[in-house]
C-alpha cells in the first residue's frame, strides 16, 4: 500500500513535492513504475509549455529457435543515455550551424567516432526520411560499424559516451555473436493526437557453442553530406542494462530501439 500511495502523490503532487521525493537519485535508479510516472509529467508539463517531447525507449528479449519460447523480457524501458553527440546533432540541426573538428566536450559543436577521432558537425546528419523510413541508424548484417551494436561492460552510462566500452564482436566463434541486419519501420502513427512512434531493430543469433552474456547496447548513426556518407560509428545513445542478459546456444537476442515524439497539442 505504501508503494501505491508514493505513486498516487508522484502522479498528483507539486514539481517542488516530486523534486523532493526523488532526491539526487538518478532516473534508472528508480522503479520503473516511478519512471513511467515521470515521463507522464514531463508530457503533461510539455503540453502546457508547447514544447514537443522526444523519448528513447528499449526492450531486450532473449527467444529459443528451437521452441521459439522467450527466456527473458526486459519490457519497453526508458533509455538511460542520450550522448553528447547526440545533442550536438540536435543543436547543429536546428542552427544549422558547422562546428569545430579540433575540440570535443563543453562548448564545442563536433562529434567524436568509435575509432577517437573528432570531426566536425553540420546539419546534414543522416537521420532523414526517405521512402516514410529513417535510416540513420540502419545497418546490413555483420556491420559493427553502424546500429544497434551490443557489449559486455557493465560501466555506467555518461554523457561523454562515444563507444560501446567491450563490444561483443560479430560471428559464431566463441564469445561472438551473428549481427542480423538493423533495420527501421514506422510503428505507430496518430495524427489525431498527435503521436510519432518509430523503432529500430535488430536480432543477434549465437551460433556458437558456449553462452554469451550482454550488459550493454548503444545507438550508432551515419553521417553523410546528403547522398555521401561520410562518417560511420556515431555512437547516438548508450544503455547498460540493469542485469546481465544471457544468450545461451542457439538462442536469439534481439533489441529494439523505439523513437516517440509526442506533441505539445496531444498531451
Amino acid at each position: 500500500m505504501g508503494d501505491l500511495n508514493r505513486l498516487k502523490k508522484m502522479a498528483t503532487c507539486s514539481l517542488e513535492e516530486l523534486r523532493e521525493m526523488i532526491g539526487d537519485r538518478p532516473r534508472h535508479d528508480l522503479p520503473l513504475a516511478e519512471q513511467n510516472i515521470l515521463y507522464d509529467r514531463l508530457h503533461q508539463t510539455s503540453g502546457k509549455l508547447k514544447l514537443p517531447v522526444i523519448v528513447p525507449t528499449l526492450r531486450v528479449t532473449v527467444t529459443d529457435k528451437k521452441t521459439n519460447q522467450v527466456v527473458y523480457d526486459s519490457g519497453e524501458r526508458p533509455s538511460y543515455s542520450t550522448t553528447r553527440n547526440w545533442w550536438n546533432w540536435m543543436t547543429s540541426r536546428w542552427n544549422k550551424f558547422t562546428g569545430s573538428a579540433t575540440t570535443w566536450g563543453d562548448g564545442y559543436l563536433s562529434i567524436k567516432k568509435q575509432t577517437g577521432e573528432t570531426k566536425y558537425m553540420s546539419n546534414s546528419f543522416t537521420y532523414y526520411n526517405r521512402d516514410g523510413k529513417m535510416y540513420g541508424y540502419g545497418a546490413g548484417n555483420g556491420s559493427v560499424s553502424n546500429g544497434i551494436i551490443i557489449g559486455r561492460s557493465s560501466q555506467a552510462e555518461a554523457f561523454s559516451d562515444y563507444i560501446i566500452v567491450s563490444m561483443v564482436g560479430a560471428g559464431s566463434g566463441s564469445g561472438q555473436l551473428a549481427y542480423g541486419s538493423c533495420t527501421p519501420s514506422n510503428e505507430f502513427t496518430d495524427a489525431t493526437i498527435p503521436i510519432r512512434k518509430a523503432k529500430y531493430d535488430r536480432a543477434f543469433s549465437n551460433l556458437s557453442a558456449s553462452a554469451v552474456h550482454v550488459r550493454e547496447a548503444a545507438l550508432y548513426a551515419r553521417y553523410t553530406n546528403n547522398v555521401k556518407i561520410r562518417y560511420t560509428g556515431i555512437c547516438m545513445i548508450r544503455d547498460k542494462f540493469s542485469t546481465v542478459v544471457s544468450v545461451g546456444v542457439s538462442q536469439v537476442l534481439r533489441l529494439s530501439y523505439y523513437f516517440q515524439m509526442n506533441y505539445p497539442s496531444g498531451v
